[in-house]
């Protein structure tokens, strides 16, 4: 069953190389050292806002393809579920806060896309680890 669940959800038969495509929406294959090696330059609150619009367009993808309602606290789950099958990342929820480890995308970045997501605002606490990510959820997206 989770193979036709990631067959539907990737659309295969869409799939032409070297485009792939998921739904509307075109991926890019990249390895996180990459990816962040070229955050570096960018200041953090650069990268939380970049995140935040791309957020929203993966938001709009995310209603339209496959029907959540993501102003519901009920659809973080497979918002969380979503983000690792795309391997961003594992995502759980506790006391008011996100939990993110094995990040393979900058914490700012992340940050962004989580707020746009799910329509709250969010402050990084610190960690050690450049691989986790602690959000406490301070309110709602205005």
């Amino acid at each position: 069953m989770e193979a036709l669940r990631f067959y539907q959800m990737f659309t295969m038969e869409n799939w032409h190389p070297p485009r792939y495509q998921m739904g509307a929406v075109r991926l890019v294959f990249m390895n996180s050292e990459g990816l962040f090696e070229v955050s570096k330059e960018v200041p953090s609150d650069k990268l939380v806002e970049a995140g935040r619009r791309a957020g929203y367009i993966l938001r709009d993808h995310l209603i339209a393809s496959f029907g959540l309602k993501l102003v519901e606290q009920s659809s973080w789950g497979d918002i969380f579920e979503f983000l690792r099958n795309m391997g961003w990342g594992v995502f759980k929820r506790a006391d008011g806060k996100i939990l993110a480890s094995n990040l393979s995308v900058p914490a700012p970045l992340v940050q962004g896309y989580l707020e746009a997501l799910l329509s709250v605002r969010l402050r990084t606490l610190p960690t050690r680890a450049p691989d986790v990510a602690i959000f406490e959820v301070v309110g709602e997206e205005s």
